[in-house]
């Protein structure tokens, strides 16, 4: 090879790792993952940003999810097979994918910045659910404030916070419950529409599920929970002019179960299909990183998509359709519910 060209393979090679410097506090060292069919490289290294990032739902591409605040921990799961993307997940949990080469984002109102707010105490009783864990909500005492006490709304919902919860003067109410079958809610209402619930204009899009809530106060609601789905998720969603709350749609969902292969399973390429990457015999250990919860399907699609990785490091794709009466193959991946 000629000098020149040996020079610019040489640059063009240390620019990952020149970029990451303007990133992470740390050097990030994917690992080689299986076979060259892989989907992606391991990386699973805690760090903290250098600057604000913004992550976005796809690589290179897609809608925002969140800026992680500089200083702010994290963890980079994963890199893309030529290292050009990182996925992140945030303390809290979300995950979004950022450039090797990107530039620290401006700042933003939308930043996971929680550092100001503000845990509610004390809970009612009656929102107090034997085998669940408590309510625990967060909210920015700036624009929201606690009833306390709590006014008891009906036998079983309490109206906990009221407030500005999105980025203009509009006043909510907080409502809250342990649900028909302990399905713990809670519910952003209009605060001068008292009649809101007797007229039949609640549903799913103002409740949220979950025991565990953030509230900054600037159009953004966080919930997190395990009720009624396979394993704790969690959800960021925005608050509409119409007071609808739309979910904003990450990277993948966040899972991190480390669990044992209850039957043998095979892990793909792809997430519907693709090649054999990886096979995991009955016994073996394995850890499931996350559920690619955003793709587009039918209705009737109840599928889930798995990023396992086995106890050798390989990655693959597993996908598990809950229509069936087998139980998924991994010990502890279990529905939460009725």
């Amino acid at each position: 090879m000629k000098k020149p060209m040996l020079l610019a393979a040489l640059c063009a090679a240390a620019l990952p790792a020149l970029a990451q410097q303007a990133l992470f506090a740390d050097a990030i060292a994917p690992a080689a993952s299986g076979t060259g069919k892989a989907p992606y490289l391991y990386v699973g290294q805690a760090t903290t940003a250098k600057a604000p990032l913004a992550l976005s739902s796809q690589p290179g591409k897609g809608t925002p999810v969140t800026t992680v605040p500089a200083q702010a921990p994290l963890t980079v799961l994963l890199a893309t097979p030529d290292k050009a993307h990182y996925l992140v997940k945030t303390s809290l949990g979300l995950t979004g994918w950022i450039a090797a080469d990107a530039q620290p984002a401006a700042d933003s109102r939308d930043s996971e910045d929680f550092s100001q707010l503000k845990k509610l105490s004390p809970i009612p009783e009656g929102l107090k659910i034997e085998g669940l864990p408590p309510f625990a909500l967060h909210y920015n005492p700036q624009r929201i404030q606690p009833l306390t006490p709590a006014a008891q709304s009906n036998e079983d919902s309490y109206v906990l916070l009221q407030g500005q919860f999105a980025a203009n003067d509009r006043n909510y109410r907080l409502e809250c419950g342990p649900g028909p079958s302990a399905d713990p809610y809670c519910e952003l209402l209009d605060a001068t529409d008292l009649k809101q619930r007797a007229d039949g204009q609640l549903g799913a899009g103002r409740m949220l599920g979950g025991e565990t809530f953030y509230f900054p106060g600037n159009g953004t609601l966080y919930s997190s929970t395990h009720i009624n789905r396979h394993h704790q998720t969690f959800s960021k969603y925005r608050l509409k002019d119409d007071g609808q709350l739309a979910e904003v749609a990450q990277a993948f969902y966040y899972v991190g179960l480390k669990s044992t292969a209850l039957a043998p399973i095979t892990l793909s390429s792809q997430p519907e299909g693709g090649e054999p990457v990886a096979r995991i015999a009955k016994g073996d250990k394995l850890q499931v990183l996350l559920h690619d919860a955003f793709r587009p399907r039918k209705e009737d699609d109840y599928r889930d998509f798995l990023l396992i990785q086995a106890s050798d490091g390989s990655l693959g794709w597993l996908s598990i359709n809950h229509l069936g009466d087998e139980p998924a193959p991994i010990e502890d991946y279990r529905f939460m519910g009725d």
